[in-house]
């Protein structure tokens, strides 16, 4: 299935443009199938590679969520912790908003920017 066939994956896109972050938290929730949840099963599919955007908001959500695990992996593949700002708010304010401090200190420890970047 291309990414544009999947309903979810455009009702993903939205509430990422929107910063609808709670409303989105199932798909970060981990599969009893294959132990990943549906964020990182579409970067891995390679249904990202033409919403860089929308990866960066993936992120901030996670670190909204307290997804430290899925946070790291979106790190690990790249994604800029600055770039993720729709909201107005970084991965690293929602992070602390939240109280999320693992996730905090994953991004204090990879350099995510404190403030935001004009």
């Amino acid at each position: 299935m291309k990414p544009s066939d999947d309903p979810v994956w455009r009702d993903a896109l939205r509430g990422l443009e929107r910063g609808d972050f709670s409303r989105l938290e199932p798909l970060f929730d981990e599969s009893a199938e294959t132990g990943k949840c549906r964020i990182v099963e579409w970067c891995e599919k390679g249904y990202f590679a033409d919403e860089p955007q929308a990866l960066a908001e993936a992120l901030t959500c996670a670190c909204f969520l307290g997804r430290t695990r899925i946070a790291e992996f979106l790190l690990n593949k790249g994604v800029d912790p600055a770039v993720g700002m729709s909201t107005g708010l970084s991965a690293t304010h929602w992070a602390a908003n939240r109280g999320n401090l693992d996730t905090v200190r994953l991004l204090i420890e990879r350099k995510a920017p404190l403030e935001q970047l004009n």
